[in-house]
């Protein structure tokens, strides 16, 4: 029990951090702001597959994906080709309880986390995923979308302004 708040507490940092590295390094710009992303067409999309754990979901070919090994866990970081500043980081990290993620599990474990307009979404139509919004200790405004499939905790993040992207990127998700 110990050690699933221990693997949630650090996915959840390493999250932030990567998003901390990406605003501030990898991608300076003068703009001082996210870029407004339009939804991807669903015909112009890559499929991405992922072995362990199973999974697929497509995305715009206008970005790269790109994944990133952390200890237990793995980020999957998609970026625009055009607009580095606007990305969205899958975190997959072990689980060990078969749970319904909700908001009261991740207040439980992340008191400090800001969770607001929470509610429940289904991924690949069976799965049920907490989505909310949040922000980043430098205020940055992300849509969150989190859940627990087979054995794994997925943590979801994107800017605010790619929100219709994320939700074309969700819907063709597959187990």
């Amino acid at each position: 029990m110990h050690y699933k708040k221990i693997y949630f507490t650090v996915g959840v940092i390493a999250i932030i951090c990567i998003g901390i590295f990406a605003w501030f390094f990898a991608f300076p710009s003068d703009k001082g702001e996210l870029s407004s992303l339009v939804s991807p067409a669903l015909s112009d999309t890559i499929l991405y597959t992922h072995v362990d754990p199973t999974f697929s979901f497509e995305y715009p070919s206008s970005f790269t994906a790109a994944p990133i090994e952390e200890g237990s866990g793995e980020t999957i970081l998609l970026q625009a080709k055009d607009n580095p500043e606007s990305s969205f980081q899958i975190y997959i990290s072990p689980f060990d309880e078969n749970i319904v993620l909700d908001e009261a599990r991740i207040k439980k474990d992340l008191p400090n986390l800001v969770v607001e307009n929470p509610g429940e979404i289904l991924i690949s139509e069976k799965t049920k995923a907490v989505s909310f919004t949040s922000a980043n200790n430098l205020t940055i405004s992300s849509r969150e979308v989190w859940f627990v499939y087979d054995g794994f905790l997925y943590q979801i993040s994107a800017p605010l302004e790619s929100e219709a992207s994320l939700e074309d990127i969700l819907k063709s998700w597959n187990f």
